[in-house]
C-alpha cells in the first residue's frame, strides 16, 4: 500500500522493472493534492515500512467544494479518505475535511456551531469568512463540546464554537480533525444556530436562567453566553452568583481560544464563581459562558460585569471586596478544568488561493 501525504494513494503496478535488479511502483496521484508542493511519500508492504522518500507536486490547488447549510439543520457527515484535504503545519500532515455554507446579512450575528463525532473522532472547527473568493480565519474550536464530561468521556472531543460575525457576508464551516489527529476520519454531526449569545455591557448585571431551552452541549450541560468588547490592558471582573447551582464561568476571545475560567471565587467560601485576574490580551469582541458545568442542571443566576483598575493585593483598586461580591452561601469544591491543553494553532495553509465551489 501507499500514501501521499498521508493519503491512501492507489497502486497500479508493483513489481520489477525493465532495470536489472530493481523493482517498479505506479501510484495514481489523488487529484485532492495538485499544488501541495512538497509531500511525503510511504510505501508499506505486509507489516514493513520503507523509508519515506519526498516528492513535489505541482499544479494549482483545487477549489474548495462546499454545500449550504440551513441554520438549525443537523447534518450528519462523514470525513474519508475520498474527501477534501487540507495542509497542516508539519510538512508529513494532512487533514481531511467538509465544507458548509452560510450566509449573515446583520453586523454582529452570533453564531454556535456544535460538532459531534463518533469516536475515535477528535473534531474540529474551523471558520472562514468569504471575502471575494479568498477564505480569511475567523475562529476555531476542537473541544469547548465536552465542557463539564470526565476526561475519559468520548464528549471531551467535540467541538463548539461561539463567536460573534461583526461583518455580515458569506460564511464557510470546516469541519475537520484536530492538530492532534491528523487523517483521521470518521462520522459527526454539525448544526449552527444564530441570536444564541447575548451582549453583555461593562457596568451590567443580568438576572438570567440556564433553562432546558438553553444551547446543550453534548456533555448534556446547559449553558447561557454573551458577548462584551474590551480593551487591551483592561481587567474585566466577571461574577457569577446563584442559589442553584454550583456555577462555572469561562472567558474567551471571539476566536475561540479559552482565556480565563473559574469554578470557586478565590478565598471565598462560595458556590459562586468570579474571573478577575486576566489582562485583556487584545482589544476585541470576548465571550462569557455562564453554566452549572454539571449535566442537565438548571436554576436562576446574577451575571456582573465591571472594568476594574489594575490589581492591588489581588483585588481591584476601587472594586467591590470579594465578600460583598460573594455573600457566603457553602463550600465549593473545585472540579476538574473544562478544557484539554490546547491543541495550538490551526492547520491552515495555502487557502487563500483556492476558489470555491457551491453545491446546490
Amino acid at each position: 500500500s501507499v500514501t501521499i501525504q498521508g493519503v491512501p494513494s492507489k497502486v497500479e503496478y508493483a513489481g520489477s522493472s525493465s532495470s536489472a535488479g530493481l523493482d517498479q511502483i505506479n501510484v495514481a496521484i489523488p487529484p485532492e493534492l495538485a499544488g501541495f508542493g512538497s509531500v511525503v511519500v510511504q510505501v508499506r508492504t505486509g507489516s514493513r515500512n520503507a523509508n519515506r522518500v519526498t516528492m513535489r507536486i505541482g499544479g494549482e490547488l483545487p477549489p474548495i467544494t462546499v454545500n449550504q447549510i440551513a441554520e438549525g439543520q443537523v447534518v450528519s457527515g462523514e470525513l474519508s479518505v475520498q474527501d477534501q484535504v487540507q495542509p497542516g503545519n508539519n510538512t508529513s500532515d494532512t487533514y481531511f475535511f467538509d465544507a458548509y455554507l452560510f450566509q449573515t446579512t446583520t453586523p454582529n450575528t452570533t453564531v454556535a456551531i456544535d460538532m459531534r463525532g463518533t469516536a475515535p473522532l477528535n473534531s474540529m472547527i474551523l471558520l472562514y469568512r468569504n471575502d471575494n473568493g479568498r477564505l480569511t480565519q475567523v475562529a476555531q474550536d476542537d473541544d469547548a463540546g465536552g465542557d463539564g464530561a470526565p476526561e475519559s468521556s468520548p464528549a471531551r472531543k467535540n467541538a463548539l464554537l461561539l463567536s460573534v460575525l461583526q461583518t455580515p457576508g458569506q460564511y464557510v464551516i470546516f469541519a475537520t480533525t484536530s492538530n492532534s489527529q491528523a487523517n483521521g476520519t470518521g462520522q459527526y454531526t454539525i448544526k449552527y444556530n444564530t441570536n444564541l449569545i447575548q451582549p453583555i455591557a461593562y457596568g451590567q448585571s443580568i438576572s438570567g436562567q440556564v433553562s432546558t431551552t438553553d444551547l446543550k452541549n453534548s456533555a448534556d450541560t446547559y449553558l447561557d453566553a454573551y458577548w462584551f468588547s474590551g480593551l487591551l490592558g483592561e481587567r474585566p471582573a466577571i461574577s457569577l452568583n446563584s442559589t442553584a447551582f454550583d456555577s462555572y464561568l469561562l472567558l474567551s476571545n471571539n476566536g475561540g481560544d479559552l482565556l480565563a475560567e473559574n469554578d470557586n471565587a478565590p478565598g471565598v467560601q462560595t458556590l459562586n464563581s468570579l474571573i478577575n485576574g486576566y489582562t485583556l490580551a487584545a482589544t476585541g469582541i470576548h465571550i462569557i459562558v455562564a453554566t452549572p458545568l454539571e449535566p442537565n442542571r438548571t436554576g436562576a443566576y446574577t451575571l456582573g460585569l465591571s472594568r476594574q483598575t489594575p490589581l492591588i493585593n489581588g483585588i481591584g483598586a476601587g472594586a467591590l471586596s470579594l465578600e460583598a461580591l460573594f455573600p457566603s452561601i457553602g463550600t465549593g469544591s473545585d472540579r476538574q478544568g473544562t478544557r484539554r491543553p490546547s491543541d495550538g494553532p490551526s492547520p491552515l495553509r495555502s487557502l487563500a488561493a483556492r476558489g470555491l465551489v457551491v453545491v446546490e
